[in-house]
């Protein structure tokens, strides 16, 4: 096997998976390519304020939409309506405008 395969530590097959799984699977890693955006970190100090308060948003709705504790036809809505009061937009915004540079950066 490849390089990269020698890293990798199979699961025990499962029922119903062939024999063959892993020394199928395993040469497709070394032909893989990666991602584009690997490596990209966001930096988030142009929208800490914003990150902040979605953070708030999230630990406010998360434990009720998925638990199911609270009804999601009312509580979505008003759940994404926090989201975009409190900058969800200028994160997303922000988020694009950095990786598309990172990937301009990327490709000279």
């Amino acid at each position: 096997m490849g390089g990269r395969s020698r890293r990798h530590h199979p699961l025990p097959l499962q029922e119903g998976q062939p024999d063959n799984l892993y020394t199928e699977l395993f040469p497709k890693f070394d032909s893989a390519e990666a991602v584009p955006t690997l490596g990209f970190a966001l930096d988030q100090d142009p929208v800490k304020t914003q990150m902040a308060a979605l953070q708030n948003v999230e630990t406010q709705y998360e434990v009720p939409l998925f638990t199911g504790a609270a009804d999601p036809a009312t509580k979505l809505p008003e759940f994404v309506a926090q989201l975009k009061a409190n900058g969800i937009d200028d994160v997303v915004k922000e988020i694009n405008t950095q990786l598309q540079a990172f990937l301009a950066a990327k490709s000279k």
